[in-house]
């Protein structure tokens, strides 16, 4: 009895089990018959069934642009480590047969790659990120980022990847030879030649949708370039972009993608070599310097690009016998010189044949040029929040001994969805440069010493030049009269020099972007500017042009010398302070339309509202002593209306 009833139980379980199993096969069926029905909607699907009893669910969702919304047509959609694989239709959507807990891969040319959980609520709506590094995809015009094959002006673009390769410090580095029709020349920058004779060249430069008048100093901070070339620039930024348009981005965070990065630059330049300009030599100069006081041509003595109105020292050996050149005025000729006199004459000149600054000037005066950059960068985000961090240093000098430059940036970029369409944008950044310039004549002082004119003597003295002033009179105004010293060694006044600068910028920037449909789009933005760039030349009472100018400003009188100029240091000082502001509302529309969405439309539309208040202060003040900050004043009118006469 017991066993009878255990049977009759299992016969009913299983008769159960059998009218379950027809149910679910005709559930199969209808549901067999639907996805079929349904794979008539989409480009390409794949369904992978084993029994009707485990057939795998289609997933369904969109893709979209992150940045204007707009749907983003043949999209690659596909299962991780499956066959099953689809695009997205004219209208973004796509459609997969997946199972649940299965990844879908999104993939598209110009854009990061999005792995998100089938069915999962990021799945329904995917908003891709253009990818930076393959910015020979997409054109950045400062207004709008847009698709390479929508753009019809002529366009050329460089990539991080090819800025990294140049291992330039500048921007002319970079540009130099990489986009054709652009012309590159120390800091001046031509696209397709000169436009004006009178007006401006240069073309205008846009730092992250901003125009700008400084560039960026660390090119490594530096996203993509951009140089837009024909009208198309104009259409973009008015009658401003005539010349044409260089778009800089600078980099920023990637969601999913954190990033800590160092990276550095160092160069080294020779020092300048004299001798790839062929100069005359000691020998030349003396010799032609000879041949015209034999001939009674002294006026024409000196030159060859060195000193145009100087007293070199063979002149003031040929002035020494300048009264043993006999002239017959009636015949005009130049009698010869008397043997013995002539001979002392070659012996001194020939004697200073023999010498050579050359390579006095380079142990003391010139170096190799150097330059570093160092780079700092944190960066990272989510599908909320992306930010970039980073902090630079640059510093160097130049081939002149002297020059020492430091300049100091940090940076914090960052953006913050609010909303499904609405990104809110901030960028602060400040800048601090510490430069000291040294002595700022020395460059064309050293080109403009005779060859002969020595910096030290054979027991390492400094030699005093007096090329600008007859050393005779010199030593006579000194000696009998108490004027200050007339002659200049340059090694003096790379020591005495004092001449700083020292700069500060800020700026804020804040944006907002916000999707009103499909492909339109509103943006508004605003930056703030403070700059500051003081310069402090300290000239000491023994430097040169100080002692020059008081010389040039002192009369003898019956006390002895009477001093126009205090005896002192003079301060130059120059201050300029920049305040400006900008804002910027535009609109763009990007749109396929059309039965097969095979037109497509770009427009775009704004205004810009900018204000620039800058002050300059500059004065001088004499007899100025930086200890106590005290200076002398002087009678400005009296030493203007009656001026001073020197003796010479």
């Amino acid at each position: 009895m017991k066993k009878f009833m255990t049977r009759k139980h299992t016969e009913e379980h299983l008769s159960s089990r059998k009218d379950r199993f027809s149910d679910l096969m005709g559930k199969g069926l209808f549901l067999l018959a639907f996805s079929s029905a349904l794979s008539t909607n989409i480009w390409a699907q794949t369904t992978t069934t084993t029994n009707a009893q485990t057939t795998s669910p289609n997933f369904t969702g969109k893709v979209c642009d992150s940045k204007d919304g707009s749907s983003l047509i043949g999209c690659t959609v596909r299962v991780k480590g499956k066959k099953a694989a689809t695009i997205t239709d004219a209208n973004g959507n796509y459609s997969i047969t997946a199972k649940p807990g299965d990844i879908l891969i999104i993939s598209y040319i110009g854009y990061e790659t999005v792995e998100v959980p089938a069915g999962s609520k990021k799945a329904s709506n995917i908003f891709m990120v253009d990818d930076s590094v393959i910015m020979d995809d997409v054109v950045v015009t400062g207004y709008q980022t847009l698709k390479k094959f929508n753009v019809t002006g002529s366009v050329n673009t460089i990539n991080n990847e090819k800025i990294s390769l140049r291992s330039s410090t500048g921007l002319n580095g970079l540009l130099e030879g990489t986009v054709p029709g652009l012309n590159v020349y120390n800091d001046n920058f031509r696209i397709r030649g000169g436009a004006s004779m009178n007006s401006g060249n240069d073309p205008l430069f846009i730092v992250d949708d901003f125009e700008v008048e400084e560039l960026p100093e660390n090119m490594d901070m530096v996203e993509s370039i951009t140089v837009l070339k024909d009208a198309s620039a104009t259409a973009i930024w008015g009658s401003r972009a005539a010349n044409g348009v260089i778009v800089i981005t600078t980099k920023k965070g990637k969601a999913n993608d954190f990033k800590i990065s160092y990276s550095n630059n160092f160069k080294v330049s020779a020092k300048p070599n004299f001798d790839d300009l062929h100069r005359a030599s000691s020998e030349q100069i003396i010799d032609y310097d000879r041949e015209a006081h034999l001939y009674g041509y002294n006026s024409m003595m000196g030159g060859f690009g060195y000193q145009g109105a100087g007293y070199s020292l063979s002149q003031e050996i040929l002035n020494d016998y300048w009264e043993d050149v006999v002239i017959d005025w009636e015949t005009g000729s130049v009698l010869p010189m008397d043997p013995t006199k002539l001979a002392e004459m070659d012996a001194r000149l020939n004697k200073l044949k023999t010498y050579s600054n050359r390579k006095q000037l380079e142990d003391n005066l010139l170096r190799n040029a150097f330059r570093q950059q160092h780079l700092v960068s944190i960066s990272g985000g989510n599908e909320r929040i992306n930010y970039y961090l980073s902090g630079s240093f640059i510093g160097g000098h130049s081939e002149y001994v002297g020059d020492k430059n430091r300049s100091y940036n940090i940076n914090s970029r960052m953006s913050y969805k609010l909303l499904h369409n609405l990104t809110l944008r901030s960028d602060l950044s400040a800048t601090f440069d510490n430069n000291d310039n040294g002595y700022t004549n020395l460059s064309s002082d050293i080109y403009n010493m005779f060859p002969f004119q020595m910096l030290l003597d054979e027991q390492g003295n400094r030699i005093a030049d007096y090329t600008q002033f007859s050393r005779m009179d010199a030593d006579k105004y000194t000696s009998e009269y108490g004027y200050l010293s007339f002659g200049k060694n340059l090694l003096d006044e790379v020591d005495l020099a004092n001449n700083t600068t020292k700069n500060t910028d800020y700026k804020a920037r804040f944006g907002l972007d916000y999707r009103i449909l499909e492909g339109l789009n509103l943006s508004a933005d605003y930056q703030y500017e403070r700059y500051q760039s003081i310069n402090k030349d300290i000239q000491s009472v023994n430097s040169y042009s100080v002692r020059e100018l008081i010389n040039q400003h002192t009369v003898i009188n019956e006390n002895g010398l009477s001093y126009r100029i205090p005896k002192g240091d003079i301060l130059d000082h120059s201050q300029n302070d920049i305040e400006a502001w900008t804002m910027k509302i535009g609109a763009t529309l990007n749109r396929n339309f059309g039965i097969d969405k095979q037109h497509y439309v770009n427009a775009t539309a704004g205004f810009e509202v900018r204000s620039k208040h800058s002050t300059t202060e500059t004065y001088r003040k004499l007899g100025y002593d930086d200890q106590v900050l005290s200076w002398s004043p002087i009678d400005a009118v009296d030493l203007a209306t009656n001026g001073t006469t020197p003796p010479w």
